[in-house]
């Protein structure tokens, strides 16, 4: 795994405010893939970051859903 995912550092924690649909969601495809709420959302912060820094925020928000 790529280390700005997993990095060797302490991790910094923050409250995160999602809707009940979203956290549906994010319960439904962590219990499916096994795989911790903690390493789904740091890949998909990663990588909606990186969508942000390669199209711009304007293409990348006109893409995606508003859960």
């Amino acid at each position: 795994m790529n280390r700005e995912i997993l990095p060797q550092e302490p991790a910094i924690q923050f409250p995160l405010r999602i809707n009940s649909r979203l956290n549906n969601k994010f319960n439904q495809i962590s219990l499916e893939t096994r795989i911790n709420k903690s390493v789904l959302a740091r890949l998909a912060l990663g990588t909606f970051l990186h969508s942000i820094e390669e199209k711009g925020v304007t293409a990348v928000l006109n893409e995606v859903e508003m859960v």
